[in-house]
């Protein structure tokens, strides 16, 4: 049973550090709609994720800050740059959400244990508990992405009145 849980634990390990690289090669920024199913919230979210606190914990989660830094926003007068960031919620909700799916193929190693059933029993609940834990993760970018969507509606709004008074100055 040890080497069919090494080799789940190193597989595991390489997802969790490649995975997400992967899917973003992948899948370019251009193919999510954040306004879109899956990517649109609901009433229901936002009372989900008031009943959990999720405001209090988000920032404790660790990022992977790969060419974008999530961590803070560095324009709140760019739209295009809040767009992106908002491109980049969806992103991160699809690899989080692959990498907890993904897992479940390496149940698979539970036909190597000498009791096929009891490994792949035990793979089945390790891969459970890793998709579990992509949940925070998911939940953090859904949280984000209604209020990025309205900073950058506003942003857009706040823009088009300052050139319309320049036009009108203007002329």
């Amino acid at each position: 049973m040890i080497k069919p849980l090494f080799f789940y634990l190193i597989s595991i390990l390489v997802l969790s550090l490649n995975g997400a690289r992967v899917i973003n090669a992948l899948l370019p920024l251009r193919v999510y709609h954040p306004e879109e199913f899956p990517f649109r919230g609901g009433d229901f979210e936002a009372r989900f994720f008031r009943s959990i606190r999720i405001h209090r914990w988000k920032d404790y989660l660790p990022q992977n800050n790969r060419g974008f830094n999530k961590g803070k926003i560095s324009s709140f007068e760019d739209p295009d740059y809040i767009h992106r960031f908002v491109l980049h919620t969806c992103r991160g909700e699809t690899v989080h959400f692959l990498l907890g799916a993904i897992s479940f193929v390496f149940v698979l190693y539970g036909f190597l244990a000498p009791d096929r059933t009891q490994g792949v029993r035990l793979f089945l609940i390790l891969s459970t508990i890793y998709a579990c834990c992509q949940l925070p993760f998911i939940w953090v970018q859904r949280y984000n992405r209604p209020r990025l969507i309205q900073l950058e509606k506003a942003v857009r709004r706040k823009l088009a009145r300052q050139t319309a008074a320049r036009k009108q100055g203007a002329s």
